[in-house]
């Protein structure tokens, strides 16, 4: 299949070419070059006989509509993204546990740049599904860094569903269990590259501090929303008398 593996190839270095910080008129002709180049290996892979290439060029299907979804806005291009990623995680669910954990870490970040876009509360519960299903491939022991990564994500997911389901206070006390949970994993890490130079100690650190704010303010949040029941239900009563 050479000429599959050069339109591959081409997909590769577009969607280098698409995370190169450059305008954002060059980056989209960059998405569009890559996705033209996956959809062309796409028709010559087959999934019966090219599994492992198959879900490769989806993934990079999937990184070219991110890519052009941060670009042009569309929920259209989130959800093609999505389509990509959900076809690479069906044939990486009988070849490759590895593989298929990272999809679905894709595919939940997909969810939620939908959701934030659409405000739909249906993006973000798909957003959690796919997060709790990583989590069983990349737990604490095997993964602690991705483990308090994908917590922290399911935190996000809880707080943005907060804002559009009833209950605000249950969904944000699970982004408080999550950041809870994470913690001690940043903090672990940054306590292990105490002393040391170079981007990893600076990069847990910031993962460390990032988390132990977002902690704080999922905090802030609960406390807010309850003050302001306490006054709405102050105010019923007053209004009954």
């Amino acid at each position: 299949m050479p000429l599959a593996g050069c339109y591959k190839d081409l997909a590769i270095t577009a969607c280098m070419m698409a995370d190169v910080d450059i305008s954002p008129e060059d980056k989209e002709r960059h998405c569009h070059e890559a996705i033209d180049a996956a959809l062309e290996a796409l028709r010559i892979y087959r999934v019966q006989s090219n599994p492992a290439e198959y879900a490769e060029t989806q993934t990079l299907l999937w990184a070219a509509y991110s890519a052009l979804a941060e670009v042009d806005g569309r929920a259209e291009s989130c959800k093609r993204a999505i389509y990509a990623c959900q076809a690479a995680i069906r044939v990486y669910d009988k070849i490759s546990p590895g593989e298929k954990a990272y999809a679905q870490k894709n595919l939940a970040h997909s969810f939620i740049a939908l959701a934030e876009m659409e405000k739909h509360s249906e993006n973000c519960q798909s957003a959690i599904e796919a997060w709790q299903d990583a989590l069983e491939y990349y737990t604490e022991e095997r993964a602690p860094m991705e483990h308090a990564d994908i917590l922290r994500g399911l935190a996000y997911a809880y707080i943005l569903l907060s804002r559009e389901e009833p209950e605000e206070e249950v969904w944000l006390k699970k982004a408080l269990k999550c950041y809870k949970k994470a913690l001690p994993i940043y903090q672990q890490r940054e306590r292990e590259m105490a002393g040391m130079e170079g981007p990893a100690a600076h990069e847990a650190g910031e993962r460390a501090e990032s988390c132990r704010r977002s902690l704080q303010s999922c905090r802030a949040m609960i406390k807010a929303r309850r003050k302001q029941k306490t006054e709405q239900l102050q105010k019923k009563e007053e209004n009954g008398k």
